[in-house]
């Protein structure tokens, strides 16, 4: 019975570790992510800034 508890907890340690890395790549992902978001923004603000500048 206590094997059995040892068993299912390993099996949770191992389960846990692979969300962990889920989690990490998602989280990589995501600030690549907001960084091109960033760029993209600050890129239509200097467009922007150039049309009105125009007129």
């Amino acid at each position: 019975q206590v094997e059995d508890l040892l068993v299912a907890m390993e099996k949770v340690k191992q389960e846990l570790e692979v969300m962990k890395a889920k989690l990490s790549s998602t989280q990589l992902s995501l600030a690549e992510k907001e960084g091109h978001l960033t760029a993209l923004r600050a890129e239509r603000r200097k467009h922007l800034e150039e049309v009105l500048e125009m007129k």
